[in-house]
């Protein structure tokens, strides 16, 4: 119980906390916000590397919201529980996302703590969303805590006509997708520092790619069966 009830509160409490960051309505302090010397140097610069660390555990909430009322609806111990930790690693990924952005504008700026410039916010968060999504979505199937459904899953007539191969079958896919989430968080991490749009846009590109190779090969991985 305590688990699922969790798997809700975490999101929901991040989402909250995202909104007075976006709304400019937190002034420089030490216990809340995006805390550097140099952030705090600068109460320009503090609204907006702090506006962009409120959109930042937004989105991140709002996925781990998701991941929370699945947990809820799938009323398994376990998936709850995996959804807590992953939750958490959004939020630790909301807070290098930042970390990056502000980075980014350092050196855009000329190392001066002044107004960090607007980046392609779509092209950026895509970057980091797609394979975070991706190991998200492959944990449970790892623990192999996804039972038999019509939503999430490798489902085929075959893959659905017995518990073991469903299991084995998804967990196949859960390693395919870890692997390519993990190769997706590097190719981000590597991205990073590019300001360029098309840069952007083809690592995403690369990013769908890794992950169409990985279905291709469970797909193959479960006809051998």
């Amino acid at each position: 119980m305590l688990n699922t009830v969790s798997a809700l509160i975490l999101p929901v409490v991040v989402i909250v906390f995202s909104i007075p960051l976006i709304l400019e309505r937190v002034p420089p302090n030490d216990l809340y916000g995006y805390r550097t010397r140099e952030v705090l140097s600068s109460p320009e610069l503090w609204y907006d590397v702090n506006r962009f660390l409120g959109w930042a555990m937004l989105v991140a909430g709002a996925a781990g919201a998701a991941l929370g009322g699945f947990a809820i609806a799938s009323r398994h111990g376990i998936v709850a529980g995996v959804g807590v930790l992953e939750q958490s690693g959004f939020c630790v990924a909301a807070l290098l996302v930042t970390w990056c952005y502000r980075q980014i504008a350092k050196q855009s700026a000329g190392q001066r703590p002044t107004r960090a410039p607007r980046l392609d916010w779509l092209n950026a968060w895509l970057t980091w969303l797609v394979p975070v999504s991706g190991i998200g979505l492959a944990l449970p199937l790892l623990f192999r805590a996804i039972p038999p459904n019509g939503v999430y899953g490798y489902r085929t007539a075959y893959s659905m006509s017995s518990e073991p191969i469903w299991y084995r079958a998804n967990h196949a896919l859960g390693w395919a997708l870890l692997v390519a989430g993990l190769a997706g968080v590097a190719l981000a991490a590597w991205v990073a520092p590019q300001r360029r749009r098309d840069v952007r846009r083809r690592a995403v590109l690369l990013q769908v790619f890794l992950f169409l190779v990985a279905a291709a090969a469970v797909w193959g991985y479960v006809q051998g069966f």
